[in-house]
């Protein structure tokens, strides 16, 4: 068994909820720690909120236990994110949080079943009284799995603020494995900027390792007066793993003095969407490079940037600026690029642009587009959306290209149009995504007219889905001696991996629990002593968000 001991007095986490001395925590795993990401890891669209601790095997089944007293606060079923997660509070003011589980325990097991049935439904988010499910430190919690929107066996594990609910590295308490590998840096980048704080092209710079001291081809860098800024491409690895997780902090200085930093510490859920403003979400769209930007976004700041550090330089022309950068990992171990920047004049100054607080609306034709203040974390070049028309899925449909997929968004804006023929429930906003498959966006109806929200940017075509999803049995077993298993997939979601196809089974009209298996995309039935003794008409029912519905129905008729 594995124990940690963290004297809290000597944590510098401001915010921390400290109701006695010194805590003891007990690892949730009975074998070594290896990580295979780490807390607020660049993710798609969100921070990675703890830490994800491999199995021992490579398959599910590892046991998983309770880091501290405490009871059972949260249980939650879901056909993608955690999957299947136990939520424990803990009385000094903490949570522990247990994703992706394979199983609950027995107790919790049958209590979930029950809830299932009890609420017609397989994806469950439920607060146990206090009383229900108490459990001390190291008693066994469940098995380690690969459920929800996870690629291979793992326990993702989390701390938070009970109160606040923020999430804090789980490597401040001391769930981390000896590391004494440095981080790598992997590019190097300089950005220039308009008079708006806005970046309006980019430089690769190329580099040399020495040790903890990377080296630049050109130390001396050449910058047109105005305006600059830095970025990396960087990861870390722990003692013995392959994985590449991400970086625990990064500073800059310039002439020795701070001039911007940020460390994974904590954060808020309200500040996960905005992680496109943290990282060059253009290259990332274009390249699929994650450049960590050493600088703040000049609208829709983050919270967890010190105010006055801004990271942008004001470059002089015939000033020479001493700048280094410091790279971490979560156990303290650093690597550095040290270098310097000149001013050269340019008779070229780069035009001012248009300030990021203001809002505005566009009208194209039926359509109003229409965008709040800060809704952009840097204010696009060009307020550009173009209208036209285009053969999508076999329709003729309306197409709008608003900027492009390149430009990040802080918060959704709005499309409103006239209501368009037929019914208004399957009309709906759909969009590629870097994969090629789609991503739907529903609309509302109010005051005559139809309105979506979108959270990004790029190529939408305003579409009428008048397609009912389709249903494949694989397997039914009128023995009932193994597991029967449906595919379902829909013609916006081909692969049938969404919250938005609904299904209910049932058995003489009473439900049956099916669960959805997001890693084989298939509905799978085994409860077979909830069936009936009789003869039963069984039958499964598919829906999707535009209200296209589909059904399958089977006669059993049982041997006297």
């Amino acid at each position: 068994m594995i124990w940690f001991r963290v004297l809290l007095l000597h944590i510098t986490v401001s915010s921390f909820l400290i109701s006695q001395d010194s805590l003891v925590w007990m690892s949730p795993v009975d074998h070594d720690v290896r990580l295979s990401g780490n807390f607020m890891e660049l993710r798609t669209n969100h921070f990675h909120t703890g830490i994800d601790i491999k199995s021992s095997t490579g398959k599910p089944g590892d046991t998983i236990r309770v880091v501290a007293d405490g009871f059972v606060s949260r249980i939650k079923v879901q056909n993608g994110g955690y999957g299947q997660v136990v939520y424990l509070d803990h009385p000094n003011g903490y949570t522990s949080v247990y994703a992706h589980l394979h199983q609950f325990n027995s107790e919790l097991e049958a209590y979930v079943k029950e809830m299932q049935y009890a609420l017609e439904s397989y994806e469950l988010d439920i607060y146990p009284s206090n009383s229900l499910f108490k459990f001390k430190a190291g008693e066994y919690l469940g098995l380690m799995g690969n459920t929800g929107r996870s690629f291979g066996p793992h326990l993702h594990f989390e701390i938070r603020e009970t109160e606040s609910e923020k999430p804090i590295d789980p490597e401040a308490f001391g769930f981390a494995p000896d590391d004494h590998v440095l981080p790598t840096l992997q590019s190097f980048h300089v950005y220039h900027f308009e008079e708006a704080d806005t970046p309006v092209d980019m430089e690769t710079l190329y580099f040399s390792e020495t040790g903890k001291t990377y080296s630049l081809h050109r130390n001396l860098i050449e910058a047109r007066t105005g305006k600059i800024a830095f970025g990396v491409t960087a990861f870390d690895q722990i003692d013995g793993s392959s994985n590449r997780n991400g970086i625990n902090a990064y500073r800059l200085f310039v002439n020795d003095s701070l001039a911007f930093q940020w460390k994974a510490e904590n954060y808020s859920f309200a500040e996960s969407k905005r992680i496109n403003g943290f990282f060059d979400y253009r290259q990332y769209i274009l390249n699929s490079l994650r450049i960590y930007k050493l600088f703040a976004p000049s609208c829709s700041a983050l919270d967890f940037f010190e105010a006055g550090q801004s990271g942008i330089l004001n470059i002089e022309e015939g000033k020479q600026y001493g700048i280094r950068i410091e790279i971490n990992d979560a156990q303290g171990n650093m690597v550095s690029l040290p270098f310097s920047v000149v001013g050269i004049k340019t008779e070229d100054p780069l035009k001012a642009s248009v300030h990021c607080d203001s809002s505005f609306v566009i009208k194209k034709g039926m359509f109003e587009i229409s965008f709040e203040k800060e809704s952009f974390f840097e204010w696009p070049a060009a307020k550009t959306i173009e209208k036209s028309h285009e053969l999508v899925l076999g329709k003729n449909s309306h197409r709008l290209d608003v900027f492009d997929r390149t430009v990040p968004l802080a918060k959704y804006f709005r499309i409103s149009c006239p209501l368009p023929p037929g019914d208004p429930n399957q009309w709906c906003y759909i969009m590629k995504d870097n994969r090629g498959s789609w991503s739907v966006f529903s609309s509302d109806t109010l005051g005559g007219k139809l309105h979506s929200y979108i959270d990004q940017c790029g190529t939408l075509f305003l579409y009428q889905d008048t397609s009912p999803p389709e249903i494949s049995l694989i397997d039914m077993d009128e023995s009932f001696a193994k597991a029967w298993i449906f595919k379902i997939k829909d013609n916006l979601i081909p692969d049938g991996k969404t919250p938005d196809l609904t299904y209910r089974a049932s058995a003489n009209g009473k439900w049956l629990r099916f669960k959805y298996d997001l890693k084989t995309d298939a509905l799978i039935f085994d409860d077979f002593d909830k069936l009936p003794d009789t003869n039963f008409i069984f039958e499964l029912t598919v829906s999707d968000a535009q209200g296209n519905r589909s059904s399958f129905e089977k006669q059993f008729i049982r041997q006297k």
